[in-house]
């Protein structure tokens, strides 16, 4: 196959002194002569691997036309989110083009490189899931204990404080409160509770949204 290669550094100063690049296209080399496969083009990055928008990348990208597809050494010379080798994975079968990571063995133009990109996203997505169960365990337990959930709430001047009070007691409507201040119904909610909690006094229910 006619193949463009692609590799990535994190910085200007590993790009300048090629160590780590001279690595990955020496192993990008001696795969394709292992699989008889032929690069046409090299494209490097020297920046994040956080997202996709990256120069030499979309380079690489419009070089696709000429070739069969894509070469890396490692996934992550790509990208590191599910989601953009989920689309990598999309766009590449729709325009009919290979994609090649040799270190996660993925290859579209065979079944079984194919079966390991699924395996490796199902896995990705399956991870997540556990993250996000073991975030929602822990609200729960937090607010079984009564502890606060979420983040902590955004210290407010006190002078705005005493000003969002005192409207308040003046008989003030929350979304006239919050319209006079600024802020939003929310906060001006939490300033009356935190009033309420810090006086210990039984002060009147905040007029209806009007």
């Amino acid at each position: 196959m006619k193949l463009i290669a692609y590799t990535r550094v994190s910085t200007q100063e590993q790009k300048h002194a090629g160590h780590s690049l001279d690595a990955q296209i020496t192993r990008i080399n001696d795969y394709c002569k292992a699989m008889d496969h032929v690069i046409l083009a090299h494209f490097v990055d020297a920046a994040s691997g956080k997202n996709t928008n990256r120069q030499g990348y979309q380079d690489a990208l419009a070089a696709l036309d000429s070739a069969d597809g894509l070469i890396v050494v490692d996934l992550d010379r790509v990208t590191r989110s599910v989601r953009d080798f989920v689309f990598i994975i999309e766009e590449f079968a729709r325009r009919n083009k290979t994609f090649i990571a040799i270190k996660q063995s993925v290859d579209l133009s065979t079944p079984s490189g194919k079966l390991m990109a699924h395996v490796l996203v199902s896995f990705a997505e399956y991870e997540r899931s556990l993250m996000q169960d073991r975030i929602k365990a822990g609200i729960r337990a937090r607010a079984e204990k009564g502890l606060p959930v979420g983040r902590p709430a955004q210290a407010l001047p006190a002078s705005l404080v005493s000003s969002i009070t005192r409207a308040f007691l003046l008989g003030s409507s929350l979304r006239e409160n919050a319209a006079e201040h600024g802020v939003s119904i929310a906060i001006v909610r939490r300033v009356i509770r935190d009033a309420k909690a810090r006086n210990g006094v039984s002060l009147p229910s905040p007029k209806p949204l009007v």
